[in-house]
């Protein structure tokens, strides 16, 4: 692998380049770094797909074992993508040993300014967690880019486009977990059947869920998780981390961190950010959105299987009406279906109107099924 570098980023390294031009390598990056809060961010770009790939919070140590450090950033990045572990590992393979040039392409370092520049604006989306930034790199190469004065490619599409050139395999595969889930209502069967897979975040199964319910992301949400060791204190059946089942959460992860100011000492709270499905995926789980209207999400997992058929996020079944947004909970959601269905009703012309666009009468498996598949393209 060819890393072509900034004259900064040289100079963090404290090297000298050990070639000065690289012509058609498949294995062709261009690297910047930044300083942000007193962090140093990496940022990489693949000269042939424009793929990006993020590293925050590098060190002295990472800094020395930058082939290492690289090489686990492509790793768990394309594991993020859905990449198959075959495929994944002859990358590797061919990758071969890392070395040094200097940024030789005036477009390619255009390329690279704007990467950097779009990595630094999506800054406060930053995993804590990790110096590889999968969430970061996957959303920065998501977005298309200029290649010439009229074409642009998506860096995503041009790196499996890649590495089914270089392999010759069925390059996506991946364990997705089936779900069942369903709004927590007396009176209604409102619910849906979805796929999603496991390399997913939390924050991303929000979004599945926002889809699949046409809410439309106007309130905060938590997520409860039941294990092995949830409890059964009915002396908590009041606390919304309380399971219709009768078992209590034993996490709760939250979307922002101002949530975390206001603690909770019956469930350990976490934010959602970088957590993903495969890591921390329960049996049962809840989704709570709106905590003023409160719409619990029982989730059910019914079965997880590992698939190459896409698209890996799909609607499979569902039921009912969901409610519009700001409908005042379960007992308001009645009382606007009845006035609704009532042309008499004083109110009934207001009504229709305000829920026009935020409303559907109908389960539609086709319209939600393609709401997903293009928020989630593979």
């Amino acid at each position: 692998m060819k890393l072509q570098c900034t004259k900064k980023l040289l100079d963090q390294l404290k090297i000298k380049p050990e070639t000065e031009t690289i012509e058609n390598e498949s294995f062709c990056w261009h690297a910047n770094v930044v300083t942000i809060d007193r962090r140093k961010m990496l940022v990489l770009v693949d000269d042939r797909t424009q793929y990006r790939i993020v590293f925050y919070g590098m060190t002295a140590k990472e800094w020395k074992n930058l082939d290492a450090v690289i090489r686990q950033g492509i790793k768990s990045v394309l594991q993020a993508e859905g990449v198959r572990a075959s495929v994944i590992e002859k990358y590797l393979a061919e990758m071969g040993e890392l070395t040094f040039a200097k940024t030789a392409d005036r477009s390619a370092v255009a390329k690279l300014n704007r990467a950097v520049m779009d990595a630094e604006w999506l800054f406060d989306h930053y995993q804590e967690d990790g110096l590889v930034q999968t969430e970061m790199s996957k959303q920065l190469s998501r977005t298309y880019v200029k290649v010439d004065k009229k074409d642009y490619v998506n860096p995503k599409e041009e790196l499996q486009k890649f590495l089914v050139e270089m392999t010759g395999e069925i390059v996506l595969e991946t364990t997705v977990a089936i779900m069942k889930i369903q709004l927590d209502f007396e009176e209604m069967s409102i619910w849906r059947r979805v796929q999603v897979p496991l390399f997913m975040t939390f924050a991303e199964f929000h979004e599945v869920i926002q889809t699949a319910f046409d809410w439309q992301e106007a309130h905060l949400h938590n997520f409860y998780l039941y294990g092995d060791l949830a409890r059964r204190d009915k002396n908590l059946s009041d606390h919304p981390g309380w399971h219709p089942d009768g078992m209590f959460a034993t996490r709760c992860l939250v979307d922002h961190e101002e949530a975390l100011e206001f603690e909770d000492h019956d469930v350990i709270q976490e934010l959602e950010h970088g957590k993903r499905l495969g890591d921390m995926i329960t049996d049962k789980m809840l989704y709570l959105y709106d905590l003023g209207d409160y719409w619990a999400h029982m989730i059910e997992v019914e079965k997880i299987v590992t698939t190459t058929e896409l698209p890996f996020v799909r609607c499979l079944a569902g039921q009912g009406a969901a409610p519009p947004e700001d409908v005042g909970g379960e007992d308001g959601f009645e009382e606007f279906l009845a006035v609704l269905a009532d042309p008499t009703n004083e109110d009934h012309e207001w009504v229709k109107k305000w829920s026009q666009g935020r409303f559907f009468p109908e389960f539609d498996l086709e319209r939600i099924d393609t709401n997903l598949k293009r928020r989630f393209r593979h």
